[in-house]
């Protein structure tokens, strides 16, 4: 499936713009990042390089808070059980 993406996007002109290898995965896969010739994404780079705030709502949905130029991150965990979630809403 990856070689098949790969021979897809390329054939369309999609070119690989950024790269996160990703931790505790089966295979040890990269997460690659395609794009068309300047229509690249920064907040995709800023978010794969840490240096960007990432802010997600839901159930399972991580946040992440750059602080100090980068020298720090805080993440934030909600639960990932959905009736959990809106139980606790007011909290979170």
């Amino acid at each position: 499936m990856l070689s098949y993406s790969q021979k897809i996007l390329t054939e369309n002109l999609y070119s690989p713009y950024y790269l996160y290898r990703q931790k505790y995965m089966a295979g040890n896969y990269e997460n690659v990042g395609y794009s068309l010739k300047g229509k690249e994404c920064l907040y995709n780079v800023g978010v794969m390089e840490e240096v960007t705030d990432n802010l997600a709502f839901g159930a399972s949905a991580n946040s992440k808070i750059i602080i100090s130029d980068g020298k720090k991150i805080e993440r934030y965990y909600p639960p990932k059980d959905v009736l959990t979630y809106i139980k606790n809403i007011k909290i979170i």
